[in-house]
Parts: C-alpha cells; structure tokens; sequence
C-alpha cells in the first residue's frame, strides 16, 4: 500500500515537473492518470476477519450498552486509530456502537481543534465499507 503511494506520487511528480513545459496538461495528464486507477486503487473487498468473529462470538452482548466516541481529533491516522479502538472497546464490553463523528481542525490553523465542530466519518473514511466489514466478520 505505502509503495503503491510512493509510486503514484513519483509518477505525479515526473508528470508535472518533467515531462511537458505546459502546466495545463500537466494537470491534465495527472488527472486523467488520477481517474484511470481511482475505481482500482482505492475498491477494497470488505474484510472478513476470523478473529473478529472469534471476539463477537465470545461477547455476551448487552442491547442498552452503546458507545458513542464523538471526541475523535488529530491527523487521519489518529483518528482512525481512535475510531478501530472504540470499535474493539465495544466489542469487547457487548455494546453497541454509534457512527462516530470527528472533532475537525481549524481550516487557517491546523494546530487549533474546532471542538465545538465535529463531523461525520464520512469526511474520511467509507462508513459503508466499515459496516460491512464488521458485519461480514
């Protein structure tokens, strides 16, 4: 994953510093490159994880008991580090779990947390691929 990054972000680097004198089709050529690999690159299968299914089924699952992690902040590995930890956390207690919502930055000054402002997950991360991940597991 990291070295297809790295890859792609040399190949981004070659195409709008190297390979042609024209800004504009620098930015084109990188777009359309960006769009050829986005439907591969970023369609992971949902995982299906035996050891997740080996938690849930040790659980003894509690239907009034849900978590709510509302105070996740800082940079996207951070967060979803906080965000997989509740989700361990609820597992291991029987709770449920509601969609988390994220504490977001201040746009002029990245140091500076908005706390009163949070944001679904969406913002960063497929919600959707989660749940089904968690599901399938």
């Amino acid at each position: 994953y990291i070295v297809s990054l790295f890859a792609i972000f040399n190949y981004l680097l070659f195409t709008l510093f190297v390979h042609s004198p024209d800004p504009a089709q620098h930015l084109q050529h990188a777009l359309h490159f960006l769009n050829t690999i986005a439907d591969d690159f970023f369609n992971y299968r949902s995982l299906d994880s035996s050891e997740f299914r080996r938690a849930c089924g040790r659980t003894e699952w509690n239907d009034s008991l849900v978590f709510t992690c509302d105070n996740s902040n800082g940079g996207v590995g951070h967060i979803s580090t906080s965000i997989l930890n509740c989700v361990r956390y609820a597992i291991s207690t029987g709770a449920g779990l509601s969609v988390p919502r994220i504490v977001i930055r201040d746009a002029n000054n990245m140091i500076k947390l908005q706390t009163e402002n949070r944001v679904k997950m969406d913002c960063l991360f497929d919600v959707q691929h989660l749940a089904q991940s968690l599901n399938i597991s």
